[in-house]
């Protein structure tokens, strides 16, 4: 669908920290993920990294991790962190498309990939799909895993204010397109100015057989969820390996 997120937009990078801790979203599957690192071990790699909020986290934690994103303004806002906490030997980063991942030259394989905050459903489509499931599972090690979490999507609403003060107003919205896809919309507006921005992101429902499909088709084998894994409500969680 060729749709533009904002997540490349470079104003819109510098607030998104303060978007999602407004949302709170800041440990969204946080303990889904460390109980994977726990069983599975280091070294770890996060998809769609953003601006670390996840890699800052189990940086400080010890763990060694690395990150890949799309979006040089949101690397560009976590260098500034690595650099203010001095913990540079900890994370490697790398501006890629996880869909493709042209430039990804790690030379480690990782024990746990992970993909959070339903950033799978950020694909379009299923070449998109395959391809970067694909191109994860090289990165895999033999005894490594990969997990997804995938939201259902299900809980949409109109616009709200969302709990932020300083030197400006974001409301938001969450709703089905009818074009097929959800939609999320931030109307952004600067104390004292007479205009606003909208910045919006997409995501793309994924059903779950055919999720399991797809995983199946890019050579990876679907696991059995341990039942002491913490899981998200209204979320599919998937846990996968090499064949």
């Amino acid at each position: 669908m060729n749709l533009n997120h904002s997540f490349k937009e470079k104003e819109f990078a510098r607030l998104y920290d303060d978007i999602i801790q407004a949302l709170g979203r800041e440990k969204t599957d946080i303990d889904t993920i460390e109980f994977c690192i726990q069983k599975y071990g280091n070294p770890i790699l996060e998809m769609g990294c953003g601006t670390g909020i996840k890699l800052i986290y189990f940086a400080t934690k010890g763990y060694l991790i690395s990150g890949i994103d799309f979006s040089q303004g949101m690397l560009d806002v976590l260098d500034e962190k690595i650099k203010k906490l001095g913990i540079g030997h900890q994370i490697k980063v790398i501006y890629d498309d996880i869909a493709y991942q042209t430039q990804v030259s790690f030379q480690d394989k990782f024990s746990v990939i992970f993909f959070s905050g339903s950033l799978f459903l950020y694909l379009d489509s299923d070449e998109k799909r395959i391809s970067c499931l694909k191109n994860t599972k090289k990165l895999l090690r033999d005894d490594g895993v990969i997990l997804l979490i995938n939201s259902n999507l299900e809980n949409t609403y109109n616009w709200k204010q969302l709990p932020i003060t300083g030197k400006y107003d974001i409301s938001d919205r969450f709703f089905y397109n009818q074009k097929g896809y959800y939609q999320r919309d931030f109307n952004i507006k600067l104390l004292g100015a007479d205009h606003e921005t909208m910045y919006s992101w997409y995501a793309y429902p994924i059903a779950d057989d055919h999720m399991k499909e797809l995983m199946k088709e890019a050579g990876l084998k679907s696991i059995s969820i341990p039942n002491e894994l913490p899981v998200r409500a209204n979320t599919y969680t998937y846990l996968c390996k090499n064949h």
